[in-house]
């Protein structure tokens, strides 16, 4: 479906439909203070999976919520988000202080996060039927965003780095690191090339990078499509072909974020930014990948 209310197949109706049935909060399992056990409560693996992993908050353990009991055994339905917080609650959260928890869902229960973390199965057969479960069904499965992904990774020449570089909205600011640092760290020395997913709107704030790599962002892909899908003339440099800069150009606004995340997925190194949702997306697709 499309994200927007006035298109022929809204995602609206179905998000109507879930917030009337699963409207209660407490479906939506925060994956910062619960864990979600299925099988055996007394499983020795459940303190270690629950235990605190970070000082976000305040090194708690996180509270053990039994599954089974919750979500019922007979066909449960239990809601992951798919990402963002603006489909559920919006009302409720907009403009709300960030610290009151009773209104802002962000965190709770999103498909991006990974549910590896915060979903545990006793039954390490059961805990991969799941795993495979997600790999195999929920995936971008839009020719035009795979195609010119592949496109552009073929162009790139299959010997390149990747960064996610998350810089605006990002509330962890502890894990805006230095794009620079972190390549010089872990690029090898056969690779010159960079490409960076970015959230970043300055790109002079790569410039030190640029300095010493060759430097690849999907927006200024972009801009290059743009003006060859108008007649213009490009910027001097390397650039794909005509054909993959306008199969570019006819790629939806709301598929770009995937278009970004699938050529990342590809470096041969990675270096992501930590307590990032995308960055998990990214090394789960490498992990499918054999990377």
């Amino acid at each position: 479906c499309t994200p927007t209310k006035k298109a022929g197949d809204s995602c609206f109706l179905w998000y109507d439909w879930l917030e009337s049935n699963f409207g209660d909060p407490e479906h939506f399992p925060d994956v910062g203070l619960q864990c979600v056990v299925f099988g055996n409560k007394s499983d020795d693996g459940i303190a270690d999976f629950c235990a605190p992993r970070t000082q976000i908050n305040g090194a708690v353990a996180r509270q053990v919520v039994d599954g089974d009991a919750y979500y019922g055994t007979n066909t449960p339905i239990l809601h992951l988000r798919t990402c963002g917080v603006a489909t559920h609650f919006h009302d409720a959260w907009h403009g709300k202080p960030k610290g009151d928890r009773t209104v802002e869902p962000a965190r709770m229960g999103r498909l991006l996060a990974p549910f590896y973390t915060y979903i545990y199965f006793a039954d390490p057969a059961v805990n991969n039927f799941y795993k495979r479960l997600v790999r195999d069904v929920v995936r971008v499965d839009e020719p035009r965003v795979t195609c010119v992904s592949g496109k552009i990774v073929e162009w790139l020449g299959g010997n390149y780095v990747s960064v996610h570089a998350r810089r605006n909205e990002f509330q962890f600011v502890e894990a805006k690191t230095g794009v620079s640092d972190a390549v010089r760290r872990t690029m090898p020395d056969s690779t010159s090339t960079v490409y960076v997913a970015t959230d970043e709107k300055d790109a002079t704030f790569f410039d030190e990078l640029r300095a010493h790599h060759q430097v690849v962002l999907l927006s200024e892909l972009l801009e290059a499509a743009q003006n060859v899908s108008r007649g213009l003339a490009l910027r001097s440099g390397n650039w794909p072909s005509k054909s993959v800069l306008l199969a570019l150009n006819r790629i939806n606004g709301n598929e770009l974020g995937f278009v970004d995340a699938l050529i990342a997925s590809q470096g041969t190194v990675f270096t992501g930014a930590w307590f990032s949702t995308y960055t998990g997306l990214i090394n789960r697709w490498r992990g499918y990948g054999g990377f």
